[in-house]
C-alpha cells in the first residue's frame, strides 16, 4: 500500500493509491471474515471422500491465481493477495499435504526464475565510475546501520545478551525476498533506475549473505 502511494505521487494519479489502500482493505476483511470459514467448508467437502482427493491440489492453485489477480488488479503485488489465502486455508493434515505437493514447485522452479528475473535486470557495468561505487557502499552501511545495527542495539537494551543481540541484529539485517519483490515493482514502473536497481539489489544481497 505504501508502494502505491509512492506510484500514485509519481504518476499524479490518485486513484492508484485509493484503489490499492481501500479495495487492499476490504479484500484483507472479506477473506479472514468471510473466506475463512468458506474455504474451511470447502477443504472438508474436498477432503471427505477419497475420490475428492486428488482436486485439493488443482483447487488451491485455482485459488492461489484468483487471490494473486486480484490484489495485482488493486495494484498491489500479486504475493499480497497469495499471503493472506494462505493465512486463511485451514490447517492440520490438509495443509501438511499441500505444503509437500508444492513446495518443490515453488522451490524448484518459481523460486529460481524469480531471482534469474531479478539478475538479469542488474547490470553490474553500470556502476563504472568510483563515485557510483561509493554511492553502493553509503547505501550498504545506511542499510546496515539503520536494520542490522539498530535491531541489534534495540535487543540489547531490551535485555537480550549480547551473543543473542548480535545473532537478532543479523538475521534482521538479512533482506529477503519482499524487498526484491518491492524493487522489481518499483523498476517496472519506473520509479527508480536500472543503477540505482542494481545498487540495491547488490544491497540486498550482500547484507543477506552477511548474515551466514
Amino acid at each position: 500500500c505504501l508502494l502505491a502511494v509512492v506510484l500514485s505521487g509519481f504518476t499524479g494519479d490518485a486513484w492508484i493509491a485509493l484503489l490499492a489502500v481501500g479495495g487492499g482493505a476490504v479484500y484483507l476483511f472479506g477473506m479472514f471474515v468471510a473466506g475463512r470459514p468458506l474455504l474451511a467448508r470447502l477443504y472438508r467437502l474436498l477432503d471427505a471422500r477419497s475420490e475428492r482427493a486428488e482436486l485439493v491440489l488443482p483447487v488451491t492453485l485455482v485459488l492461489l491465481a484468483l487471490a494473486a489477480w486480484t490484489t495485482d488488479s488493486l495494484g498491489i503485488y500479486a504475493v499480497f493477495g497469495a499471503f493472506v489465502l494462505g493465512a486463511c486455508l485451514p490447517r492440520g493434515p490438509l495443509q501438511s499435504r499441500l505444503e509437500g505437493q508444492m513446495a518443490p514447485l515453488t522451490s524448484v522452479l518459481l523460486l529460481p526464475m524469480f531471482f534469474i528475473n531479478s539478475g538479469l535486470n542488474t547490470s553490474i557495468g553500470l556502476l563504472d565510475s568510483w563515485t557510483m561505487w561509493g554511492v553502493a557502499l553509503v547505501v550498504l552501511a545506511a542499510a546496515v546501520v539503520g536494520k542490522g545495527l539498530a535491531c541489534g542495539v534495540a535487543a540489547r537494551l531490551c535485555g537480550e545478551s549480547p551473543r543473542d543481540a548480535v545473532a537478532i541484529g543479523a538475521l534482521m539485517n538479512a533482506r529477503g525476498l519482499m524487498e526484491l519483490i518491492l524493487l522489481n515493482i518499483a523498476y517496472e514502473r519506473g520509479v527508480i533506475t536500472q543503477t540505482l536497481f542494481t545498487i540495491l539489489v547488490l544491497m540486498a544481497g550482500v547484507t543477506t549473505l552477511m548474515a551466514v
